[in-house]
């Protein structure tokens, strides 16, 4: 049997620049996945399943959102802007693994606001169907690019 060294140089070289394009492309499509969740939660006021989060039902709540110029049409969960601050900006996503990244809040605060938001309202923090393939369509995107470079 015959080695073809150039073709197994070749193929170490790619399998190099492959790992090094999949972390790069991965944190890519992670955050841009991310910053449409982020869009839809807290400007759209939509849940997991891409329907609104629900609806201010307190008279009271709602003029005190509307004295903060917040919506008070449908629920956002924007208020003092504090919870999307920490959830959009202040982690963007957190690698755990080579193929998984989470999205975390830093204030134990905001982290108890999410979760007795979803009890309350059901998923709101999960990835749509559209972020999913958003996510897919992204990563293919980028690591082409990047397998493509140079």
């Amino acid at each position: 049997m015959a080695t073809f060294r150039n073709s197994s140089d070749w193929a170490r070289s790619q399998n190099k620049k492959f790992r090094k394009c999949h972390d790069s492309s991965f944190r890519i499509a992670a955050d841009t996945a991310h910053a449409d969740q982020v869009q839809r939660i807290f400007e759209e006021g939509k849940n997991s399943g891409g329907k609104k989060i629900g609806e201010y039902k307190s008279a009271s709540y709602k003029r005190l959102r509307a004295s903060r110029g917040r919506e008070t049409a449908f629920i956002n969960l924007r208020l003092t802007g504090k919870l999307q601050l920490d959830y959009s900006n202040g982690s963007k996503t957190k690698e755990v693994s080579v193929v998984e990244r989470v999205a975390e809040v830093k204030s134990g605060r905001n982290a108890q606001i999410i979760d007795q938001q979803e009890k309350r309202f059901g998923k709101i923090f999960n990835l749509t169907k559209g972020e999913r393939a958003l996510f897919v369509e992204t990563l293919q995107k980028e690591i082409t690019l990047c397998m493509n470079a140079g």
